[in-house]
């Protein structure tokens, strides 16, 4: 015997196509926000684990609490950490003229004189 039902249409008798149309609209651009948010939180999560060599639930937890602390959505704090790594990672990249490329000090050139001192307090 050979089933004779039919598959449901999608829209019902009445319905706006273009409703239907914005509304799947609407809920990708949601879909893409939630993933990106997720992402944006992972990646800070890594940072955090790289960085003060947490586990996963560990950084995750520093950064809800952080949240929470400060009253913020976790998905702002993800989002203003990643801008300052950014921004970290930019200057590193771009040193300004003067400034070691190593942590350990060496002579500074004077400001006015353009010799070489030792830092503050060297006269």
């Amino acid at each position: 015997m050979v089933s004779t039902l039919k598959q449901p249409s999608k829209f019902a008798p009445g319905d706006d196509p273009l409703r239907e149309l914005r509304q799947l609209r609407e809920e990708n651009a949601q879909l893409a926000r939630a993933v990106n948010q997720s992402r944006d939180i992972n990646v800070v999560v890594g940072i955090l684990m790289e960085r003060f060599k947490l586990d996963r639930q560990r950084a995750f937890e520093a950064l809800r609490q952080q949240a929470r602390a400060r009253r913020i959505k976790l998905e702002e704090l993800a989002l203003a950490l990643l801008g300052a790594e950014e921004q970290l990672q930019r200057f590193a990249t771009r040193r300004p003229a003067g400034l070691a490329a190593s942590p350990v000090a060496g002579p500074v050139a004077g400001p006015a004189t353009g010799k070489d001192s030792d830092g503050p307090g060297d006269h």
